[in-house]
């Protein structure tokens, strides 16, 4: 892994970010200003935050965030185009292929997306400056949010230097995008409705679950008048409690809902009631709910479409637009299962190209987060690489990736050092558009080629170069 001189290595981020670096190695003092998630001005829930955080920003230009934006805007409908190619199989290579239910091939067959409704997170790296897709993380569960209710003391951190204090930097909230989007949906989807939200907390009455509840309720209220005249959101742990009308309306204490958040953790997921998520689903698609983890949508995090995508038999059926978006940016991705494939210009078995050429691959489930159930072919020893092709090989839940090395950037770690790290990047898609990000960064000396929060990477707010002078705005 190449790292960029220290003068450099903010450049291909932003002038003003190299300008940053620059300012803080010659400062220790303001370097040493580091991020106190005790203080009273962070939100309560966020308050001894676990992970790593850097207090301060990485910051982006106007143009990287446009190739951004291009990017969220197209990869959606590339890969519902790929799926609705791939519906002429039958039914069980569908649901084969992608690892789903009969019921997702149904929704995907017969129900048309509404990208609006859509919120996810693409964690990309950039190689050589170029966006490379990891991974989508679909629905409410996402995390990376958090670092906007730690807004106030990152903007009081930059106004302590003279420099950074007038410098013209603006940042998205992504919650506030969140909610945004979603009263946006209701009054495309129900026009007319005031705008009710039910929203899941898996212990509604922890303190914990009514800390975040209270910050939920005053980001919705800031952001619904804007939108919707009036609305109110209700949290709930218990699925017994909803109700539907005849026509299929969801109901909730007495009042008609109008969207539906399911932030449900994957160790909660068993304590849900079937039945109602069944018609929770089935009051979505028929227009009565918005609902961004209906199947109809959460299915674009299923890691498979990337491989569906490479697929001969999609590919030859796109346009040269789309194959060269793909070429760029989704690196080559396969089941693992036995077969003859093609890989840069030569034939190949994928168990011997995946033996001849380890450190160019990851091995990776498609189904998982955090970082888990991730080898990283270059960081794995050869007997271990080895056992786990040939223990994978027909296992359905698992892909082969393309090794994509992320460049490398300077960053302030969360003791005010000046560290050169593999960053990666989490793009929120919210509303269909950009909606704010965040960084999460590992220096280069304890990588193992997985970055991840839960792994020691130090996250970092995303900031961007403003439009207007001498003004933060975020």
């Amino acid at each position: 892994m190449s790292v960029l001189p220290r003068a450099d290595a903010g450049a291909y981020l932003s002038e003003r970010h190299q300008e940053l670096m620059v300012l803080l190695e010659q400062r220790p003092d303001l370097r040493g200003i580091t991020l106190d998630t005790q203080d009273k001005a962070v939100a309560a829930c966020v308050r001894g935050y676990q992970y790593r955080v850097s207090a301060w920003p990485i910051i982006v230009s106007p143009a990287r965030i446009a190739a951004f934006e291009a990017f969220l805007r197209r990869y959606p409908a590339l890969c519902y185009k790929a799926m609705q190619l791939w519906l002429t199989h039958d039914v069980d290579a569908f649901c084969n292929y992608l690892n789903v239910s009969p019921l997702v091939h149904g929704i995907v067959r017969d129900a048309r997306p509404d990208w609006g409704q859509m919120l996810n997170r693409h964690d990309v790296v950039l190689t050589c400056g170029v966006l490379r897709l990891i991974e989508v993380n679909a629905g409410c569960t996402i995390g990376g949010w958090q670092l906007g209710w730690m807004a106030p003391q990152f903007r009081a951190i930059l106004q302590q230097a003279p420099e950074t204090a007038q410098w013209a930097l603006s940042g998205r909230n992504v919650m506030d995008q969140m909610f945004l989007s979603v009263c946006q949906s209701i009054v495309r989807v129900r026009p007319g409705r005031p705008g009710n939200l039910l929203f899941y907390l898996s212990e509604a009455d922890a303190v914990s679950e009514r800390m975040l509840a209270q910050h939920y309720r005053q980001t919705y209220e800031k952001v619904r008048p804007a939108v919707i005249d009036s609305g109110d959101i209700f949290f709930f742990s218990d699925f017994s409690a909803i109700d539907f009308g005849l026509d299929g309306s969801v109901h909730y204490a007495g009042n008609e809902i109008d969207a539906v958040l399911l932030g449900i953790p994957e160790e909660h997921t068993e304590t849900t009631n079937a039945s109602v998520l069944l018609r929770l689903v089935a009051a979505h698609l028929a227009g009565q709910i918005v609902m961004p983890d209906s199947p109809l949508y959460t299915i674009v995090g299923n890691k498979t479409l990337m491989a569906m995508l490479h697929e001969p038999e999609v590919q030859e059926m796109l346009c040269d637009e789309e194959r060269k978006l793909i070429e760029l940016h989704v690196p080559y991705t396969v089941r693992l299962a036995p077969r003859r494939l093609r890989w840069r210009g030569q034939n190949w078995e994928l168990a011997a190209l995946l033996q001849q050429r380890q450190k160019e691959f990851v091995l990776k489930k498609s189904h998982s987060r955090q970082g888990r159930d991730v080898f990283v072919g270059r960081y794995t020893d050869e007997a271990r690489w080895s056992g786990l092709v040939e223990e994978l090989m027909n296992e359905p839940d698992w892909l082969a990736q393309e090794f994509c090395e992320a460049d490398v950037g300077l960053g302030v770690d969360d003791a005010g050092q000046l560290v050169n790290c593999a960053f990666i990047w989490g793009l929120f898609d919210t509303g269909h558009a950009y909606g704010g990000a965040f960084v999460r960064g590992m220096p280069i000396q304890q990588t193992d080629g997985v970055i991840n929060s839960a792994k020691g990477a130090i996250e970092f707010q995303v900031l961007e170069t403003a439009a207007r002078k001498n003004k933060l705005q975020f």
